[in-house]
Order: structure tokens, then C-alpha cells, then sequence
């Protein structure tokens, strides 16, 4: 008589990482053909396998002065800062209450001429639609650099000082 029996197991990540590493520690591995495990072989590989961490731990206590984390890159700007480097910018030409007071005469000089230079830059840093928030992570550090560096030309214009994106233009 036979008997064939067909198992079906859902394996997560975790389990297969786990199971390759069992797998590497036994002796008898012959990876791409068939083996024989027994129990007290892969007991044995799990000891093992559980000592490690714990001198890996051990080294770690006895030389913790040996370890120094590594500098974190810098983060990439967010559509927050953008935001921010906008209403800073504003606040230098309508005045620090621009929100509240849109009757004031920097309100109404400057309101729409900064939208507009804000698209402009936006689109002149890569936005295909000239809105600031449709920004790539990359394109919001050259947005902010004009933005905070917005001036008024001498024809009255607004114009930025060292700009990375304006300066590409000429060259």
C-alpha cells in the first residue's frame, strides 16, 4: 500500500527567513536536493542559533564606548516648510498681520503679485501645474532657497538673490 500525503503550509517572511537560517546552520545542508534533518539536529542548530544574540549582547556591554552612531542625513523639506518660507516671505512685504488685515496697503500691493511670483517659482523648480504643493521632496529645497530669497527688483519686480534655479537660465 502508498500513501502519498501533499502538505500545504502559508509561510510568512519571517518563517522562511527563520527556516533558511536553521537550514545554513546544519551540516548536512545540500542546498537544491533532497535531506534528512533530525530532531536533534535542528535542536541543536536552534541552540546555537539563541547563544549568538546573547554574546552578541555581551560584546555590546563590554564595549559600549566603542559604538558611535552615525551622522543622520539631513531631511528633505516638506510641503510644511514650503508653506512656512511662503507666509515668512509675505510677512516681510504685507506686514506681519497680512491674514487678518487684507485692507492694508501691503495687502494690496503684494497679495497677488507673491501668488503669482510663488507659481512662477514653483513651476520655474519643476511643478508641472505652477502649485508649490505638487513639489517633488528634491524640488521644495531650491523652492525654499528662492522663496526666502525673494527680493524686489529696481524696476519693482520681485527677483531673487542667489537663486539655483534662475541661475540655470543664463547659463
Amino acid at each position: 500500500m502508498e500513501l502519498n500525503v501533499k502538505v500545504e503550509i502559508g509561510a510568512s517572511k519571517e518563517l522562511l527567513d527563520t527556516l533558511r537560517g536553521l537550514f545554513a546552520l546544519l551540516p548536512n545542508h545540500c542546498p537544491g536536493g533532497p535531506m534528512t534533518v533530525t530532531a536533534t539536529e535542528i535542536q541543536q542548530a536552534v541552540k546555537q542559533k539563541a547563544q549568538e544574540p546573547a554574546k552578541a549582547e555581551q560584546t555590546e556591554q563590554a564595549e559600549p564606548a566603542a559604538k558611535t552612531e552615525a551622522p543622520k542625513a539631513p531631511a528633505l523639506p516638506g510641503s510644511e516648510e514650503c508653506r512656512k518660507a511662503m507666509n515668512s516671505t509675505r510677512d516681510k512685504f504685507e506686514g506681519e498681520g497680512w491674514k487678518d488685515n487684507t485692507d492694508s496697503e501691503g495687502y494690496k500691493k503684494y497679495h497677488k503679485a507673491l501668488t503669482n511670483w510663488f507659481k512662477y517659482l514653483a513651476g520655474q523648480c519643476g511643478a508641472p501645474d505652477q502649485k508649490p504643493s505638487s513639489l517633488t521632496a528634491d524640488q521644495r529645497a531650491t523652492f525654499i532657497h528662492d522663496v526666502e530669497h525673494t527680493i524686489l527688483g529696481e524696476d519693482g519686480n520681485f527677483v531673487v538673490g542667489p537663486s539655483a534655479v534662475l541661475n540655470k537660465e543664463g547659463e
